[in-house]
Formats: structure tokens, sequence, C-alpha cells
């Protein structure tokens, strides 16, 4: 199946649904980052008490659901045809054409519009602005 290809316009209008997912995202990425740093200390504690067993435990289950979460979101956007690039900073790539060229518009939490694109090769390194003449259309 090809993927779908969005217009500057097209990625614009889907930004406000974007926007609330990658939030979640970021949320649910933030709060699982800090649960495993919590697991990681909590498993080098010498003493393994019942308590420190339950609090292992109990992380494990959390730190699953929300990497559950986190896969449901991802799959939301690409259900949108968009691409999550990167957990912790919100960003997200969109399939266009540029000059019949396969490039991604790209797109960070907190911009507020789709302003950059890259080709399929780079990442965000080498994000470009987008030329005038196609944010015009």
């Amino acid at each position: 199946m090809r993927s779908k290809t969005f217009t500057v316009e097209e990625a614009n209008s889907a930004l406000p649904l974007v926007r609330r997912i990658v939030a979640d995202v970021v949320r649910a990425y933030e709060l699982l980052a800090e649960q495993a740093r919590e697991y990681k200390q909590t498993r080098a504690v010498e003493d393994r008490t019942t308590e420190v067993e339950d609090r292992l435990n109990r992380l494990k289950r959390s730190m699953g659901a929300l990497s559950e979460e986190i896969e449901a979101f991802v799959g939301e956007l690409s259900e949108i045809g968009c691409e999550m690039k990167d957990l912790k900073t919100g960003l997200v790539d969109f399939p266009s054409l540029l000059d019949d060229r396969r490039v991604l518009l790209c797109f960070a939490m907190g911009e507020d519009r789709v302003e950059f694109w890259h080709e399929v090769t780079e990442g965000y390194a080498g994000r470009k602005p987008l030329p005038v003449t196609v944010l015009e259309e």
C-alpha cells in the first residue's frame, strides 16, 4: 500500500488533532522515563524487602501500560498518515511531494504550523524552511 502524501495545507489542517496526540505521547513518554529511572534505582537496592519487590512489580505494570498507551497514540498518528519521529520532543513527519520527489514535511511540538521539510534520507538535522511559494499555496 502506498502511503498518503500531504500538501502543506493538508498537514496544517491535521495539526489540531496531531498536536493533541503528540502532547499525549510526550506526556506518557516523560512519565515512562521517570518510572524507568525509579525502577533502575529501586532494583539497585541490595536489601530486597517485600515492599521493594512490590514497588518493582507496580512500576513494571505501570511501564507496560504506558508503553501500550504510547503505541496506541503512535498508531493513531499512523492512521492519520504521519509518523512520530521523536517521543521526547514531539517530532512528527508528514510524507509529501516537493518538486515531484518524495520528502517529509517536519513538525515539532510547540511550532504553530508546518513550515519545514527534509529529504527522506535526512532527519531533523536536515530541516530546511519550505519555499515561500509552497507556503503560499
